[in-house]
């Protein structure tokens, strides 16, 4: 993936053509691949992706195209929808023109004060479309830690039963040909309690970049799989070995069970792929 700048991937320079190529890239896919597996042409995959709606046929096609793209790299869909409606979309259904040739421009002034409502309505709804999406980000990102925490919290053991006394007096007096008592069973001792502990492996991330991480278990259960936003920090505990693809990795800090993970030794383009014992 081609290294991106810090300020150039703030939540509010991400559009949604910057965040599908950021994903793409992150996953290692080419713009054929994706135009392989979508049925678009290359030429259109990177308009979709340089936000060129113009270059395109057509609203209707620009929200297919980014509802399908969304699909296969397992992105919100329609928090990136939402981003574009207002800007791509007009009471025809087409996209709005680039520019429209007036030769003659009449009632200059009445005109100004309506296209200075409608931009101060446009910017209105946009703003409004953009909190939410970024609100329903954070929900995501807090529910799928109090999931991951819930989850990884040991259930308390069942206390053992001891014998019920007998007194010396209700006592039976033993016979020869009994066997002796069972005895009872020592509990785990304290390192095959450490043993238990040890099998489980913790994962910390801090995020200085926004950055893509996809992280497995040893069975190949996907902990997480999306887009993580600069300042934030995620924690994930599962059994080892883990295999993760960490992209925008230069901005990404990782320590594996309280030691520091060296991102930079495992990336290429700087998209990292490690797997942690």
């Amino acid at each position: 993936m081609t290294d991106l700048q810090s300020d150039s991937l703030a939540p509010e320079n991400m559009s949604a053509g910057r965040t599908l190529a950021a994903a793409r890239a992150a996953r290692g896919l080419s713009i054929e691949d994706v135009a392989q597996r979508l049925k678009f042409s290359p030429r259109q995959i990177e308009a979709l992706e340089a936000d060129n709606h113009a270059a395109l046929p057509g609203g209707v096609v620009v929200r297919g195209m980014i509802r399908g793209y969304a699909k296969l790299l397992r992105l919100d869909s329609d928090a990136l929808l939402g981003g574009v409606q207002a800007r791509v979309e007009r009471p025809g259904g087409d996209l709005a023109r680039t520019s429209i040739e007036v030769p003659f421009p009449t009632g200059s002034k009445k005109g100004g004060r309506l296209y200075l409502v409608l931009s101060i309505l446009v910017a209105l709804a946009v703003a409004a479309v953009v909190a939410d999406w970024v609100l329903r980000t954070r929900e995501a990102a807090v529910e799928t830690r109090v999931r991951a925490e819930a989850a990884k919290a040991p259930s308390a053991p069942a206390p053992a039963m001891s014998p019920p006394a007998v007194s010396a007096t209700d006592a039976p007096a033993p016979a020869a040909a009994e066997p002796a008592p069972a005895t009872a069973q020592p509990e785990p001792t304290a390192p095959a309690q450490a043993a238990l502990l040890a099998s489980t492996g913790r994962l910390e991330f801090q995020f200085q970049r926004d950055s893509w991480i996809e992280v497995k278990d040893a069975e190949g259960t996907v902990l997480v799989s999306a887009l993580q936003r600069a300042g934030t920090s995620q924690a994930f505990e599962g059994k080892p070995p883990f295999a993760l693809v960490i992209g925008n990795a230069g901005g990404v800090r990782l320590r594996y069970n309280d030691a520091d993970v060296d991102l930079a030794k495992h990336a290429r383009s700087d998209v990292a792929r490690v797997t942690l014992e």
